[in-house]
C-alpha cells in the first residue's frame, strides 16, 4: 500500500510539473524599478520571450533608455534559458552578426509568484537599462 501511494504521488507531481511547464505562455508584467512587460509564447519545441522595459529611474530626473529584446530557448524544470535572437524593434535592433561572439542569454525561473528574470543581456539596449526582477503573470 505504501508502495502505490509513493507512486500515486509521483505521478501527481510529474502532472502537476508538466501542467506549470505548459503554463508559462501570456504577458507578465513588472512595476518596479520601472515598467517591463514580459510576453511568452510556443515557438514549436521551444519558448520565445519578449521583453519591452522603461528605462529606469535615475539622479537628476534622467533615465535610462527604453529596451526591447527578444530570445528563444527550452524550458527545464521551471528554467527558461533563452538566447538572443536576431530581430528589428522601434527601440533597437540585433542582427545576427552581433551574437557571434559573446553569451546573449536570458535565465527565466517561474515559481508560484510569477517569473523571475535572473539574467540579462541588455548590452543592445541604453546605458543604464535593466529587465531583471519579479514579473507577475497578466490576467
Amino acid at each position: 500500500m505504501k508502495l502505490v501511494s509513493v507512486a500515486i504521488a509521483a505521478t501527481l507531481l510529474t502532472f502537476a510539473s508538466a501542467q506549470a511547464e505548459t503554463n508559462i505562455a501570456g504577458k507578465y508584467s513588472r512595476a518596479k524599478p520601472s515598467r517591463s512587460d514580459l510576453v511568452i509564447t510556443p515557438d514549436g519545441d521551444q519558448w520565445k520571450i519578449t521583453l519591452d522595459g522603461a528605462g529606469d529611474p535615475m539622479p537628476a530626473g534622467t533615465a535610462a533608455a527604453d529596451c526591447h529584446m527578444e530570445a528563444k530557448g527550452s524550458l527545464k524544470n521551471g528554467v527558461l534559458l533563452a538566447k538572443v535572437i536576431p530581430f528589428t524593434g522601434d527601440e533597437n535592433s540585433v542582427e545576427a552578426g552581433d551574437l557571434q561572439t559573446g553569451e546573449h542569454v536570458f535565465i527565466v525561473k517561474f515559481d508560484g509568484s510569477g517569473a523571475h528574470v535572473t539574467k540579462e543581456d541588455v548590452s543592445f539596449c541604453g546605458e543604464g537599462s535593466d529587465l531583471l526582477g519579479l514579473y507577475k503573470k497578466q490576467p
